[in-house]
């Protein structure tokens, strides 16, 4: 199969720029007539039901516009919620073993994170008919036909490329519930920043360009047998230690829906920004570097720990080492195909952490009270079993009450039992890893329900 060509044309990339947050927040304001009839859309809304046949059927005149720039603005917080049901039946898939069903659902994690981002930010992913909304809410249609696959990768592309892309990921990440673009605070610069923004987007979208550009890559785990080359077995310790960390990054703790990624995430930045502009080691080692983090602790005046422990976090790696989630940030498998599920479960984690803010950013922009969605989530929550019909918490926040306990149970078990003896571990823990494939939760706290 010929490679397919990644690069957008000059015309795709003019309509894609034209592509409008704004009018999608607008258009998301307009639906809340509808929410109060626990609806997403009105029953007379073109698109609703079969989105993609309807729109092929009405190519290329006869699109109704306000049924599809409705369509797109609802479509992305559930895309969102999708997103985080695939990564959680991929980490199921990665505990039991089943390491091509943990590729092929993390995959489709990945796709469904960039389709609702590219939703709330006013592009619609659809086969072969794909479009975006503009700044005075009209639809315009993505020259060429690209499959979802290809087109999504080319729009999240173009969109990395964008200086609204690093303003949305500085504003969205909220370390000690402040938002990265206020760590700059004089000290490092809003160049600096786009740089790095720029090139975590490329590495974090690694997945969707290897997949549109290679059929064969996307068709492995469909339709390959799995066990035709030697897999290294790892122990129950390496994969609960590996899930442990996946679900402590999403940890949510009051205004931080994800406290300790974020933490992370700023530490990530703070090295890449100093050694951009700076020489020397980014830890302890480096007194320049450490009065800098001192300065910058003062100014930014971080909540969720002490100015010593925040220093601390940020300059001692031995005392605070490196997620090893995102230590596997790079693993691509380009050598090993079939090794590459642990760095496409970090990579969706990416992508969904940045789509889900991205959703919430929705919600708060366009006033939308979250009360309003309660028909959604609430019966969502009861359909997945989240929880039992009409016992929804209060705020989806206490789910990670559930969570915690899960992990612990486990790491009892590691303590305790054979490391080598997979079936017993998952008879044994049976309960625990119920919940442990249960990632929507994060996705409900995440966006801010």
């Amino acid at each position: 199969m010929p490679a397919v060509k990644l690069t957008s044309t000059p015309q795709q990339k003019r309509t894609l720029r034209a592509a409008s947050s704004a009018s999608i927040e607008t258009t998301f304001r307009e639906l809340k007539p509808y929410f109060r009839n626990s609806r997403w859309l009105p029953n007379n809304n073109r698109y609703r039901d079969d989105c993609v046949e309807s729109l092929h059927a009405d190519q290329p005149n006869n699109i109704h516009q306000d049924s599809l720039v409705r369509y797109i603005a609802a479509s992305a917080l559930p895309h969102v919620l999708d997103g985080w049901g695939f990564v959680g039946r991929a980490i199921n898939a990665y505990v039991r073993g089943d390491f091509v069903s943990c590729r092929h659902l993390a995959y489709y994690a990945e796709l469904r994170a960039t389709m609702g981002l590219l939703a709330s930010q006013g592009i619609g992913i659809f086969n072969k008919s794909h479009y975006v909304v503009d700044d005075a809410g009209s639809a315009k249609r993505v020259p060429n036909n690209d499959s979802t696959h290809l087109l999504a990768w080319k729009a999240l592309d173009h969109w990395s490329g964008l200086s609204r892309s690093t303003d949305l990921l500085s504003s969205v990440i909220t370390p000690g519930g402040i938002a990265i673009s206020e760590w700059q605070s004089g000290i490092f610069s809003d160049a600096g920043f786009r740089i790095v923004g720029r090139n975590w987007l490329k590495r974090w979208n690694l997945d969707v360009q290897q997949c549109a550009n290679d059929q064969k890559l996307r068709n492995l785990s469909s339709y390959r047998p799995s066990r035709l080359i030697h897999m290294d077995f790892h122990h129950v310790s390496q994969r609960v230690g590996f899930v442990k960390e996946f679900w402590r990054l999403c940890e949510p703790s009051g205004a931080e829906p994800f406290q300790r990624l974020d933490r992370h995430l700023l530490r990530m930045w703070l090295r890449d920004q100093y050694s951009l502009l700076r020489p020397g080691q980014t830890n302890s080692d480096n007194p320049a570097f450490v009065r800098e983090m001192s300065d910058l602790i003062e100014q930014v005046n971080p909540q969720g720990l002490s100015k010593e422990l925040w220093m601390e976090f940020l300059c001692s790696p031995v005392k605070h080492p490196d997620s090893v989630v995102l230590s596997m940030l790079d693993q691509n498998g380009k050598r090993d195909a079939y090794a590459s599920h642990v760095g496409m479960l970090a990579r969706a984690l990416m992508l969904l952490r940045l789509a889900t803010g991205a959703s919430r950013q929705l919600l708060i922009n366009s006033g939308v009270e979250k009360t309003r969605l309660h028909f959604w989530w609430h019966n969502l929550g009861a359909e997945l079993a989240l929880w039992d019909d009409g016992k929804e918490p209060d705020e989806p926040q206490s789910l990670w009450l559930d969570v915690e306990q899960a992990i612990a149970e486990m790491e009892l078990w590691v303590l305790t039992g054979d490391q080598s003896h997979i079936r017993s571990f998952r008879t044994n823990e049976s309960s625990a890893l119920v919940v442990i494939d249960e990632l929507e939760r994060v996705g409900l706290w995440g966006i801010g329900l």
